[in-house]
């Protein structure tokens, strides 16, 4: 569909390679589709570019997919503008990787330039970028003028992201009527011997013009000249056998085994959810009551009940309380206070609030600031291991200046800067990805622990500053205004289950799990349900063919070798995390004593009800879930 036609007077086009950018759209195109999505190539519109002879002046056609009337954003009402305006951040974040890359910078970088936000139309509900790749010939004359009036396009979607290169075309430099002007010196220069003469020599000369002249009065030449091509085509096409379909690309062998592995981990989790809503018999936890008493009997204890409190007395010291046992400590795990394991220190699944709580003090905001410190150029997470070193991907910081990486949470209150003291070699994708950064003053924060593997199936919630939300949060753009730099962006947490985990024989150990991640979640932790990081949150692999998505992590077991490597301090757990408590074992029953003669006396129920009991070869019902896990 042709959403806007206009002239190019006073507009100055981008090159690439030698060439107007407008001329790469194909390449543009498929870099876009197959690294950021089609609904980001459809974010732009399809040019079609007239360039002027010299007779006429350039004139460029836009076309998009998209359906309905075409309004100019900056014609758009509050409302509407306030909706165009998340579409654009959420689309035109997802550029990122493409104008970071070296590869691709150059290429895309142009297409985020254009004249005015008049330029950005808004065509049934969805936005559409046109004149991208031009600039008003004052604006590209200088990069000062150039940075300034990207910040009040589209610099304003994309807060995380430098000035894109722009690069002048030739072509476009120069305007057409230079042709013109510069003909006049040479007549004017023409001696009056040579004037003279010079109707003379016209005659023979003036008859290829004349002939040129005539030809713009047959209008119907080349119409009919295109109609009859036209006609051809469709008589050959008409031909049978000419028409061949070509078949769907068949999917490559690794894509089929990821996806065979997926869907066998979920068919055993719906298989393991049956199995357990089938099991699901309401029982009591103590059916002797509080205590363990039961009437007439002696207190006893539970074997395996976390957190049990020891009762008054050691066995023939009436009053007295167990000194190997003082209140409030699990007999279980000595040293451990209260009944509440600290985040990611145990085995014991913590409960939503305790892993959020976790999360919040040990995951950190990790920016990439300008040389001149005055803008925020990248972002991703990071994780303490340790009261002052700081886990994040190298992708995150490789481009950033010395000095220009600052960590922020709300246990630091304040931003602080982070100096890189180890990283992988590169960030290729399928390579290792890991950077180790160090603040200058302890934090006060302990660091969560490694876990040394995980599993599939297993509970997984990934933290980390989504770029996407964000980018939305009000705290977050006074944060980088410099308004406050107390605020901070609220982390988001999402949940899922480890799917698959590949071997990498040439690079890190993958961890493909369920919890949603994107931009910006890049470096952030994947922790298990005891708040153990059991993988580093990297990349999504994106299907170019299809809508599927794959959120991927780097196994801990690859990143506690990289930590040795640097003697860095980190805790490391050992054990899987018990996502369920192990049900009490009924005790023997005891013998009751033989009743005096007389009438038989009412039994008393225990507390809490009468104690049910089972049918001869009845299986007990499964423990319930450990807190925190779903």
């Amino acid at each position: 569909m042709l959403i806007r036609t206009n002239a190019l007077r006073s507009l100055v086009e981008a090159e690439v390679r030698a060439t107007p950018v407008t001329e790469h759209w194909g390449d543009i195109s498929s870099v876009l589709t197959q690294r950021c999505g089609a609904d980001v190539a459809a974010l732009f519109a399809e040019p079609s570019i007239s360039r002027s002879n010299g007779a006429s002046e350039s004139i460029a056609r836009w076309y998009s997919e998209a359906e309905g009337p075409a309004v100019s954003f900056s014609a758009l009402d509050a409302t509407s503008r306030g909706a165009a305006a998340g579409q654009l951040t959420s689309l035109l974040s997802r550029l990122e990787p493409v104008l970071r890359d070296p590869e691709t910078a150059d290429l895309v970088g142009p297409i985020v330039q254009i004249p005015s936000m008049a330029d950005v139309m808004v065509v049934g509900g969805r936005p559409v970028i046109v004149n991208w790749g031009f600039l008003p010939d004052e604006i590209a004359a200088t990069p000062q003028k150039r940075e300034a009036h990207f910040r009040t396009t589209l610099r304003q979607f994309l807060p995380g992201v430098g000035v894109p290169s722009f690069v002048p075309s030739r072509s476009s430099a120069v305007p057409a009527a230079t042709t013109a002007a510069a003909m006049v010196p040479a007549a004017a220069a023409m001696t009056p011997a040579t004037a003279a003469a010079a109707p003379v020599a016209a005659v023979p000369a003036a008859t290829p013009v004349v002939v040129a002249a005539e030809s713009r009065y047959r209008p119907w030449l080349p119409i009919s000249i295109a109609t009859g091509v036209a006609l051809l085509a469709l008589l050959v096409l008409l031909i049978p056998g000419v028409l061949v379909y070509p078949e769907q690309g068949a999917s490559t062998a690794e894509e089929v085994e990821l996806r065979k592995q997926m869907n066998r981990a979920l068919e055993e989790h719906v298989e393991k959810l049956r199995k357990q809503l089938a099991e699901s018999v309401c029982t009591l936890q103590n059916p002797v009551g509080p205590g363990g008493t039961t009437p007439g009997g002696p207190p006893r204890s539970t074997p395996g009940q976390q957190g049990a409190v020891t009762p008054p007395g050691t066995p023939g010291t009436p009053g007295k309380t167990d000194p190997a046992t003082p209140p409030g400590k699990d007999p279980a795990t000595p040293g451990q206070q209260g009944a509440v394991t600290p985040p990611g220190d145990g085995k014991r699944p913590l409960t939503n609030a305790e892993l959020l709580a976790g999360l919040e003090k040990s995951t950190v905001l990790v920016l990439t600031v300008s040389a001149d410190g005055n803008d925020v150029e990248g972002f991703g997470t990071g994780f303490f291991i340790n009261d002052k070193q700081i886990v994040t991907n190298r992708h995150v910081i490789q481009n950033a200046q010395p000095g220009r990486v600052v960590v922020v949470n709300k246990t630091l209150a304040r931003p602080a800067l982070a100096k890189v003291i180890a990283s992988s070699p590169n960030a290729q994708p399928g390579r290792e990805d890991f950077a180790l950064l160090e603040i200058e003053k302890p934090s006060g924060v302990a660091g969560v622990s490694l876990a040394g593997n995980t599993e599939r199936l297993s509970p997984v919630t990934a933290a980390g500053y989504t770029g996407t939300l964000v980018k939305a949060d009000p705290a977050f753009l006074r944060l980088i205004k410099g308004e406050d730099l107390t605020a901070m962006p609220e982390m988001v947490v999402t949940q899922g289950i480890v799917t698959v985990i590949q071997q990498n024989s040439a690079g890190p150990t993958l961890v493909y799990h369920t919890a949603t991640i994107s931009g910006g979640n890049s470096g952030g932790p994947l922790v298990d349900a005891c708040g153990r990081v059991v993988a580093i949150n990297t990349f999504n692999a994106i299907d170019k063919d299809r809508p599927i998505s794959f959120n991927g992590a780097q196994a801990s077991a690859n990143l506690v070798k990289f930590l040795e490597k640097g003697n860095a301090q980190f805790s490391k757990a050992a054990g899987a995390c018990e996502t369920t408590t192990a049900a009490s074992p009924t005790p023997a029953p005891t013998p009751a004593p033989t009743p005096a003669p007389g009438p038989a006396p009412t039994p008393t129920p225990a507390p809490g009800g009468p104690t049910p009991t089972p049918a001869p070869g009845a299986t007990p019902a499964p423990a319930t879930p450990g807190p925190g896990t779903k």
